[in-house]
């Protein structure tokens, strides 16, 4: 209901389209030269036709006079042809303005009106005032050119009464009609000015409407075309990204099976007689097998998640238990460096939760290997805090302390993108690839929690 009424109340005739404009400005202007100036036209002769009639009445003469008969027959007359010579001829010459000339032809009759009117009063004569006033709506150059032909037809009109109607002349009194009725049309021509200026105001505000609204036009589509290019390459990007996911997950899987083989065969070796040289030579490449191997888990597992596959198993789980296996894993790899690993796990924590055992360690792990990577001396520590424990949910912050080299504040949300490090060296100084801590934010996600960094360097 409402919809309808607001539908209703839309203007549907406003348009800033100049081909539309243009046809609408000709059908008004056919419509105002062929129907209404005519209409006013007829109506001016019929009211021109009354004021005659009644002061032919009123003077008590013999009604009517012949001469009133033939003014009313000729004032008709004129109104019904110059209708149809509008009404056929109107637009069929470019060379001849019909409309014009109708103008200046009304001025004649109006004279013989007034030849007629002004036996009992000379001021009938600023009845041609009005040819002035209906060109304002034309502007100022249009009003004051009739303004002139008025006032020369008028003066025309006295000369050639003084010559044949001496008796009629009344000179000082027509001068002074001419020259009030001039400067009364000067300033009827003048109100034309601020009618012209509303119009090329108007004008201008619909040139400058049209100018804008065909910018915001070319912009949307400019907007549309971006959107299309931007959607067409999100969707190449999402392919590329899928197809790379695959890739990785597809190779990261086959590669599995012969480095376990080689990582068997060299396990295998090392459990043979060997000499020192060749045994320390199958123990590097052990080393560098099992290093591979981690990469490679890490790159399906980083795969897994990007293409959504990886699924979580939750299960009832020890959390302090799983802590410190977690950091008694990795406290075997920190024999060689002067670090401690430490770890506490709150009193308040239940003995069992519900979660992934097999994730959450693999996440705690990256931790503290992160951390032990770049931590030369001080400690590592490992804790378990309980922040909010209800009947309905448990809320627990697991967190890892460092007193390693820092981290500066511009590049802490950097060191969760694959395959980055912090610094152009540190791959080289400390090793890894970048995945682990970007697999520790994909699973803190996973899990529905998330990962936050502070740091004092």
């Amino acid at each position: 209901m409402n919809r309808d009424v607001a539908t209703s109340e839309v203007d549907t005739s406003f348009t800033l389209d100049e081909a539309a404009l243009g046809r609408r400005k000709a059908a008004n202007a056919r419509r105002l030269y062929t129907s209404q100036i005519p209409a006013l036209r007829a109506a001016g002769f019929i009211i021109l036709c009354a004021i005659a009639s009644l002061q032919d009445w009123r003077s008590g003469a013999p009604f009517p006079q012949p001469q009133l008969l033939w003014l009313v027959a000729a004032n008709l007359s004129f109104a019904a042809a110059s209708w149809i010579v509008l009404r056929f001829g109107y637009g069929r010459s470019a060379a001849v303005d019909l409309s014009l000339l109708l103008f200046h032809l009304d001025i004649l009759i109006w004279l013989a009106n007034l030849h007629h009117l002004e036996q009992s009063n000379l001021f009938f004569a600023y009845l041609l005032l009005i040819r002035v006033v209906d060109q304002v709506g034309n502007g100022f150059r249009r009003a004051l050119y009739f303004d002139h032909a008025i006032t020369v037809a008028y003066l025309g009109y006295s000369i050639w009464v003084a010559l044949h109607e001496p008796t009629r002349s009344f000179w000082p009194d027509r001068v002074g009609i001419a020259v009030t009725m001039y400067l009364v049309g000067l300033y009827i021509a003048l109100t034309g000015l601020v009618t012209e200026r509303l119009r090329n105001r108007t004008r201008q505000a619909i040139h400058t409407a049209r100018a804008l609204v065909m910018n915001l036009e070319q912009k949307a589509h400019a907007l549309e075309v971006q959107a299309d290019e931007l959607d067409r390459a999100r969707r190449q990007a999402e392919q590329a990204d899928l197809a790379k996911s695959q890739f990785l997950a597809v190779t990261s899987h086959e590669l599995r099976t012969p480095m376990n083989g080689i990582l068997g065969a060299a396990e295998l070796l090392i459990a043979t007689s060997l000499t020192p040289t060749q045994e320390r030579y199958v123990r590097t490449a052990h080393r560098s097998a099992t290093t591979l191997l981690a990469l490679i888990d890490d790159v399906l597992d980083l795969s897994r998640i990007e293409a959504g596959k990886l699924t979580l198993s939750n299960t009832s789980v020890d959390l302090g238990a799983l802590v410190v296996e977690a950091v008694d894993l990795v406290r075997m790899t920190a024999r060689d460096k002067p670090v401690a690993l430490t770890c506490a796990v709150s009193s308040k924590l239940p003995s069992r939760v519900m979660a992934d055992p097999l994730r959450l360690r693999q996440l705690l792990v990256n931790l503290l290997h992160n951390a032990l990577k770049f931590t030369d001396r001080g400690t590592v520590r490992a804790e378990v805090l309980v922040l909010d424990d209800t009947p309905q949910a448990l809320r627990v912050r697991l967190s890892v302390r460092d007193t390693g080299v820092g981290i500066a504040a511009d590049k802490i949300d950097s060191i969760f993108s694959a395959f980055t490090q912090i610094d152009g060296t540190s791959t080289r100084r400390h090793g890894g690839s970048g995945l682990g801590l970007t697999i520790v934010k994909e699973l803190a996600e996973l899990m529905g929690s998330q990962v936050h960094v502070e740091s004092l360097f």
